[in-house]
């Protein structure tokens, strides 16, 4: 059976390579070719596949800075899982909102065509103001489910809603990620051809697990 210990350093080799592995791919020309062609071709299983190996590294990376060393996603089969659905989901929300903005702007609903920048950010902003309070709700939700489940607890509303600091997800996921993070980084991402979009938005949460890694280490002031 293997030991913590082993487990702990199988997961050290296995960020490291993951890293390492999205690094080549995007650095060597036929690789990264064949690679955007899967995630043209097949947008949501790379959606769920990239989602899935990015956004739970992210998460695990930023465990290990909170508790300064490398520990066991709690529930980490369902934290895929979870992580996968949401590479789904965005996928659908971003040619959604991409399609929806690009007609309102080819038929003149808004007379800005050709102007990309504008582009971009009219979707980034309808994206995160319509859409992404609802769904990283239901983030929170399904993550508290998944950390309740690990520890043997009951499953009811009353206690899944205590696991959610509150006052955090409002103040500070919703009321800043929001605006200074998501939709600056968004425009950037609607700007990028259409098959490097999720890759894209999957890199960003990785990011944001860094960031908020950083976050949780700073000293108080």
């Amino acid at each position: 059976m293997e030991t913590l210990s082993g487990k702990i350093k199988k997961q050290t080799v296995i960020s490291i390579s993951i890293i390492f592995g999205y690094i080549l791919i995007l650095m060597i020309p036929i690789a990264r070719n064949a690679f955007t062609q899967l995630n043209s071709d097949h947008a949501y299983l790379m959606g769920f596949i990239n989602f899935t190996i990015l956004s739970t590294l992210g998460e695990i990376i930023t465990l290990r800075t909170k508790h300064r060393q490398w520990v066991i996603l709690a529930g980490l089969k369902y934290k895929i899982l979870l992580w996968g659905s949401i590479g789904v989901v965005v996928t659908f929300a971003f040619q959604l909102f991409a399609g929806g903005v690009a007609y309102l702007f080819a038929t003149g609903a808004i007379d800005m065509a050709g102007n990309k920048f504008l582009l971009a950010f009219v979707t980034s902003v309808s994206m995160n103001a319509l859409f992404s309070p609802t769904f990283m709700l239901f983030h929170e939700v399904s993550a508290a489910c998944i950390e309740q489940r690990a520890i043997g607890g009951t499953m009811t509303v009353k206690a899944v809603s205590q696991k959610i600091h509150w006052e955090t997800f409002i103040s500070f996921v919703i009321l800043k990620t929001i605006p200074f993070f998501w939709i600056p980084a968004h425009t950037l991402v609607f700007l990028l051809p259409e098959e490097y979009r999720i890759i894209g938005a999957a890199i960003l949460s990785f990011v944001l697990g860094l960031i908020l890694s950083i976050k949780i280490r700073a000293p108080s002031i």
